[in-house]
């Protein structure tokens, strides 16, 4: 079963105005379990391309697990930038947002020791936040995550 440990990682400003980095679990309280990953487009998009000599992009960035979200998201500008398709529409709703109409793609997620391939991934806002992707509750079912707020870790496993 492919495994991947997150290490949270903060820094922050101090008030002399220093960059000081965070402990472990100070920075995985604070950003959640964030890991570095790649967005691209699914395993049989690129079959395709490839067979039309076409290319594809990646694009890299911070990815977070946030249990709290019933389907996976990518970062709308970076779906669109990417060219992955939109295989539909969907509304989406937040806290602190009321419903909106959104794009729906498919694309891969590539994490340390682990490749995604997701079906339906709602397009979002991300960027404000730092991300380029989360990683919802329709990919956590597939697999387990353990989230380890004594030593600031969290680990994210999938069959």
């Amino acid at each position: 079963m492919p495994t991947t440990i997150i290490k949270a990682a903060v820094t922050v400003t101090n008030e002399a105005g220093e960059t000081v980095q965070l402990t472990q679990r100070e920075a995985l309280k604070i950003a959640g379990p964030c890991i570095e990953g790649v967005i691209t487009v699914s395993d049989a998009q690129q079959r395709a391309l490839v067979e039309r000599n076409e290319g594809f992009e990646q694009r890299g960035g911070m990815i977070l697990i946030d249990t709290g979200a019933s389907v996976s998201c990518f970062d709308d500008n970076v779906a669109r930038e990417l060219k992955l398709p939109i295989v539909g529409a969907g509304k989406m709703h937040s806290a602190s947002h009321s419903e909106s109409n959104v794009a729906v793609y498919a694309g891969k997620l590539i994490l340390p020791s682990l490749a995604i391939n997701v079906k339906n991934a709602v397009g979002a806002n991300l960027a404000a936040q730092g991300l380029i992707a989360l990683i919802g509750r329709d990919i956590l079912e597939h697999g387990t995550l353990f989230y380890n707020g004594i030593d600031g870790s969290a680990t994210f496993s999938m069959l």
